[in-house]
């Protein structure tokens, strides 16, 4: 037995054995891998937010969306701190949502830029807008609105969002009066605005009967609807 063991390693080890390949020529390809810098990431996030405002202006709201959603994510892995940023990315994504008539889910995002950035204080009427068309929270929205009228009484978003929340609470006349007054100070520019505002006084006049001003305000607004 010791014998055959012997040999089978002299026959492992003697002349018959193979010789060794020569690869002291041999150059591996390197491995390239990118790892995107801070700086980069930073970029893409703003290049989403871009994208995600051009979907948006093209009426392309769930494309836009998840523009949004990839840009905030980006900020959130890269631990982005411009507060402001982070304001902005979910204000545009409750504009989007209120685009889409998902009023839930546009309060939810209004209610994180406000967080994100108390500062800013479109943020309290962009809430306000969104806890209206809800049905939510009213006197809380009503709080809001009123505080941006009281701080910026020269912006007339502000009026229309009051204006909207007293039509959902049914004071009609209240409702009325402050829609107006916001049209007066809404530039002309602001198209989108203004149609806002039309649409919620032709609610109205709709829930008052009161057809012959719903007519001119209906003519009102298809002229802005041509714009």
């Amino acid at each position: 037995m010791l014998s055959a063991i012997v040999l089978s390693l002299a026959m492992l080890t003697g002349a018959d054995k193979a010789e060794p390949i020569n690869n002291s020529n041999y150059q591996p390809t390197p491995i390239v891998q990118t790892i995107p810098t801070h700086q980069d990431s930073l970029d893409l996030m703003v290049e989403k937010y871009q994208s995600g405002r051009a979907a948006n202006k093209d009426h392309n709201y769930e494309e836009a969306i998840e523009l949004f959603n990839e840009s905030l994510e980006l900020y959130h892995k890269i631990g982005e701190g411009n507060t402001e940023m982070k304001s902005l990315l979910h204000e545009k994504l409750g504009n989007t949502y209120l685009d889409l008539e998902e009023y839930d889910k546009a309060v939810i995002e209004h209610e994180e830029a406000l967080k994100a950035a108390p500062y800013k204080l479109i943020n309290s009427n962009n809430l306000a807008y969104a806890l209206a068309k809800n049905n939510q929270d009213l006197d809380y929205a009503e709080k809001l609105a009123t505080l941006y009228t009281q701080i910026e009484p020269n912006i007339g978003e502000g009026f229309g969002t009051l204006g909207l929340i007293k039509f959902m609470q049914k004071d009609y006349e209240q409702a009325e009066i402050l829609i107006q007054k916001g049209l007066q100070l809404i530039p002309e520019s602001r198209t989108e605005s203004k149609i806002l505002n039309y649409e919620t006084l032709i609610d109205i006049y709709q829930a008052t009967g009161n057809v012959e001003k719903q007519q001119d305000c209906q003519m009102n607004l298809d002229l802005l609807y041509q714009q």
